[in-house]
């Protein structure tokens, strides 16, 4: 993969294509390849158990859940106002 290549341009690119703003983006991760991507959404998120150098290196990125529960569901749901019945 050529340096140039990463999840963060990817959203610029599409971001342009929809004339969307950052601030109409969320974004979840957890390794070191998302630092754009969560650099660039305005709404980010990072897992608990995400990469330990992402967490230093993002230290304000709010941190939910880890890979293996269904966090970035409940996230969403809370994000668009929806009830989380999995929550109560």
């Amino acid at each position: 993969m050529t340096s140039d290549v990463s999840k963060g341009r990817a959203l610029r690119f599409v971001l342009d294509r929809l004339d969307a703003d950052p601030a109409q983006c969320v974004a979840f991760g957890d390794n070191m390849n998302d630092i754009d991507l969560l650099e660039t959404a305005e709404h980010s998120f990072m897992m608990n158990n995400a990469n330990p150098d992402l967490i230093r290196r993002l230290p304000n990125v709010p941190r939910i859940g880890n890979n293996f529960e269904a966090d970035v569901a409940h996230q969403l749901r809370r994000l668009l106002g929806m009830q989380d019945d999995s929550m109560s």
